[in-house]
């Protein structure tokens, strides 16, 4: 007998059940610069002295800090330094205070700066080996903080800093790229702080969610790197875009808070209590072995917000809270995408996994044959409070799913953030 569904046994207590991108964080870098020796043999290609690497990176700083304050004087917007962090300054609640004056309209919102850790290179000279190269260092360099509202994907944001390797930050977020698709429809809807209270499509609001275009994101990618770090550009190159943190969020949206309410403690407690590590590796579609040796655990959290319980596996974590006491939420977050493979169906999953993204040594992802199209490689509903099953298949697991598509090298499926064809694939090898 199988095990009966939440959404199954309170169907009449429930408004809608939305399923939704949350948080996505990606990482841009520059295939050529972004480790010590390719900067090295780069430098002796293009006949640049190593030990002037430093004044080489200067014209670039200053040509990035005066393309940002060119466009800051354009819109009238003062960039704000931020001194320290140590004064609780929270850029998210600055950010909020701008939208609320100057309304949802796409443009640039502010421009925030701070001096903060970078890495970098510096030269060196083996006298052993008599060979002069870069090698890695820790360095101190401003770095920009860009908030904007794109007319695709609504508040967005790119950390750039001002010395080389230039190593992008972009942020987006699901449900900001929801609210912007919807808008453009013309179908109302309530937005409670980052979730949807109410929508008037709930049917053609999935479908949006699904449907979001990796073309498109990559396309905007490629746009945010040439308009805020345009120096990468004159040099003839380009960025390689990778997924630093992704989180697919499930909100189960009661008609009224009592109801929810109602069930939430019992939920909490039946999680705290029954969920092994046998059974958190199940939600993520995986089996645990005794090889595994990576952590796993359960944690309760109190917040001023309320409560919180959260499986992790590694770099995967499941949990589960409340919004509102109106909407329960079910949240995966993923830090390293190559832990998932999408299988095609009747497949099962062989024992050789996809290797991780390393700081320096990055696994350049390449399209595949048998990749899944976006709608068809739907993310299953996180099934850690909704299912003690298995009944998904690793062909619907979670939405950072990657596929090797009958290849070596892994690919990503639903949020495929690749390179173009026509570009170069360049194999970074081992940090020297």
């Amino acid at each position: 007998m199988g095990v009966e569904l939440l959404t199954e046994r309170y169907q009449s207590q429930m408004a809608r059940v939305l399923s939704c991108y949350d948080r996505i964080i990606i990482q841009g870098t520059v295939p050529k610069w972004c480790y010590a020796q390719g900067m090295t043999d780069y430098f002796y290609e293009h006949q640049i002295r190593i030990f002037d690497y430093p004044r080489w990176a200067e014209p670039l700083r200053d040509a990035i800090r005066e393309s940002l304050e060119h466009m800051a004087a354009e819109k009238g917007i003062e960039i704000e330094f931020i001194r320290s962090k140590k004064n609780k300054f929270r850029q998210e609640k600055r950010v909020q205070e701008l939208l609320d004056q100057r309304g949802e309209e796409p443009g640039l919102v502010c421009i925030l700066s701070a001096m903060e850790p970078c890495g970098s290179y510096k030269p060196w000279h083996d006298k052993k080996t008599h060979q002069t190269y870069l090698k890695p260092a820790d360095g101190k360099c401003l770095h920009y903080y860009v908030y904007f509202i794109d007319p695709d994907l609504g508040l967005c944001s790119v950390r750039v800093p001002t010395w080389c390797p230039f190593r992008l930050q972009v942020y987006c977020n699901g449900h900001s790229y929801l609210a912007r698709q919807l808008s453009q429809r013309q179908i109302e809807y309530r937005v409670l702080d980052n979730a949807f209270g109410w929508i008037a499509d709930l049917e053609q609001a999935q479908k949006l969610a699904d449907h979001f275009s990796v073309k498109m994101v990559h396309r905007k990618l490629d746009q945010f790197a040439d308009r805020y770090c345009p120096v990468v550009r004159q040099f003839g190159l380009s960025y390689h875009w990778s997924l630093e943190q992704v989180e697919l969020a499930t909100d189960l949206v009661f008609a009224k808070q009592v109801d929810l309410q109602a069930i939430y403690d019992r939920l909490i407690r039946a999680a705290i209590h029954t969920v092994k590590p046998d059974n958190i590796a199940t939600f993520l579609g995986r089996k645990l072995n005794g090889n595994y040796q990576d952590e796993m655990g359960n944690r309760f959290n109190t917040r001023i917000e309320g409560t919180r319980i959260k499986h992790t596996m590694g770099p995967v974590s499941i949990q589960m809270y409340d919004q509102f006491r109106l909407i329960l939420r079910i949240e995966t977050t993923v830090v390293n995408v190559s832990l998932f493979q999408a299988l095609p169906r009747g497949r099962t999953p062989g024992r050789h996994q996809p290797p991780g993204l390393g700081r320096d040594e990055e696994d350049h992802l390449q399209p595949g044959p048998m990749a899944p199209t976006v709608a068809g490689c739907q993310p299953a509903i996180p099934g850690v409070h909704l299912d003690h099953r298995r009944g998904q298949g690793w062909h619907r697991q979670a939405q950072q799913d990657l596929s090797t598509g009958g290849r070596k090298r892994p690919q990503l499926s639903r949020l495929q953030l690749l390179r173009s064809a026509g570009r170069e694939i360049i194999r970074i090898p081992p940090q020297r």
